[in-house]
């Protein structure tokens, strides 16, 4: 792939260390050549990856995380009763 290479290998290196998620590597696509990335391209799918702020509160309201006690931390919504 020549000039991406290293950064690829980066990413796949953060990927063993377990700093990035396997899911967020394959947002980066790399081909040897131009056919073939174009090929994968339009073959490419988004995955559904969990977000944080989509999780149910931890403190046991039952609401999801955003609407609830951690939603009022980073200004999203006020806390649930059980916060």
């Amino acid at each position: 792939m020549g000039f991406y290479s290293p950064l690829l290998a980066m990413l796949d290196h953060a990927v063993e260390e377990r700093f990035l998620k396997p899911e967020n590597r394959a947002l980066v696509l790399g081909r040897d050549q131009p056919v073939e990335l174009l090929r994968a391209l339009e073959e490419w799918r988004p995955a559904h990856i969990e977000k944080w702020l989509d999780r149910i509160c931890p403190r046991g309201s039952g609401q999801k995380y955003k609407r609830c006690c951690g939603g009022a931390k980073v200004g999203v919504a006020l806390p649930c009763p059980l916060c």
